[in-house]
């Protein structure tokens, strides 16, 4: 007995056919980073903890050390210009270069 969704698509005007290799691996990657996921200090308990074991992770998953280091690499290159009255400038300026601990925004991205 067809469903309803058989019924629509066999109406589409649009071709279908059987799903890549990549569709289907991408609901395993999801689940097996979800259970990895499971594993980790638990988000606001122990922030150092959770920080090292996350730099410990995402190095051993390639596919999210390559989203993660093209994001990091989007980031950096953005230009960033500040707007504002000149105190407000100022303040965020000082708040920017002081980021990460005093080595800068640059540092910290």
């Amino acid at each position: 007995m067809a469903t309803n969704h058989d019924e629509a698509q066999n109406r589409s005007v649009q071709v279908t056919g059987p799903a890549s290799m990549m569709e289907t691996t991408g609901d395993d990657f999801i689940f097996s980073l979800a259970t990895v996921a499971d594993s980790f200090t638990p988000w606001g308990r122990a922030p150092k903890t959770r920080d090292r074991e996350l730099r410990q992770f995402w190095p051993t998953e390639p596919i999210l050390a390559s989203a993660l280091y093209s994001v990091v690499i989007r980031n950096a290159a953005f230009s960033w210009t500040l707007d504002g009255s000149p105190l407000t400038v100022k303040a965020t300026q000082n708040m920017l270069q002081g980021a990460d601990f005093g080595k800068g925004v640059r540092h910290m991205i």
